[in-house]
């Protein structure tokens, strides 16, 4: 776009921008209206997923002299979409809806030059968006595969040892899954075992010493051994302290070992 081209959008924004709101409701009423089916979409209450939209939209428009805060903005909201099980054939219309919808509001002043200004400025912006959108779905679908092969290996577990009450497997991968014999020790053994793990490898650099790959906690009735599973992950399994340690401990690290050739597949 030419610095010509970016006043022209930034003066006519100034017409949106003073009626915020109502862009906001406008756009979203326009859209439902012309496509229905997308509605169900959108969970929050219209009125303030317009200001969102508007506010990133008023972001990107002031930043358009600084094209990579300009992209940033937009991959950031196709990630926002994705989230919103927006697909990539609903870009067309999103982009038909905004033109529409600034068409009404600027009023007297939209004229054709501005308004093929704008769709040049939408259609650039959308083709960002869409890699980016394209991107977020594969890693998401990505990290459903990791959280089910997960899933697998503890199950996996518990079919190999009765006495296990609960079993953590943490990742920086996006992927973090647990299963415990009562629910409510599940998010605390998560806790537990990344938190663990992250403060022996922070203590392991100060001391100047290897990484720590296996580590204890012991209660009066339970026990949590946790194993690193590579430099990206760790498993903790929570059991009895009478139960026999040496299956556990046998179990945790090839369970270990799996996780960290699964992880090996994973970008």
């Amino acid at each position: 776009m030419t610095q010509e081209q970016i006043k022209l959008i930034q003066k006519s924004w100034l017409y949106v921008i003073d009626k915020a709101d109502e862009a906001g409701l406008l756009f979203y009423k326009r859209l439902f209206e012309v496509e229905p089916n997308v509605r169900s979409l959108f969970r929050e209450n219209i009125e303030k997923q317009g200001r969102k939209l508007i506010d990133v939209l008023n972001w990107i428009v002031l930043n358009l002299q600084d094209i990579d805060t300009a992209l940033d903005a937009a991959k950031e909201l196709a990630r926002r979409h994705v989230k919103y099980g927006v697909e990539v054939e609903h870009y067309p219309l999103i982009g038909h809806t905004l033109i529409w919808t600034l068409g009404k509001i600027i009023g007297k002043e939209w004229t054709k030059e501005l308004e093929q200004t704008w769709i040049k400025a939408y259609e650039t912006l959308a083709q960002v968006m869409i890699e980016e959108h394209k991107k977020s779905k594969s890693f998401e679908y990505l990290v459903r595969y990791l959280e089910q092969e997960l899933s697998q290996i503890i199950s996996d577990l518990f079919a190999a040892n009765p006495d296990i009450l609960g079993i953590v497997i943490s990742t920086n991968k996006g992927a973090t899954v647990s299963r415990c014999s009562f629910s409510n020790y599940s998010n605390i053994i998560a806790s537990v075992v990344s938190s663990t793990i992250g403060h022996a490898k922070r203590l392991c650099e100060l001391a100047g010493a290897g990484n720590i790959l296996e580590t204890k906690i012991t209660g009066s009735q339970v026990q949590l051994y946790i194993c690193m599973a590579g430099p990206h992950s760790a498993i903790g399994i929570l059991y009895p302290t009478k139960s026999y340690e040496g299956m556990i401990t046998l179990l945790l690290r090839k369970a270990a070992e799996k996780i960290k050739t699964l992880l090996l597949t994973f970008p």
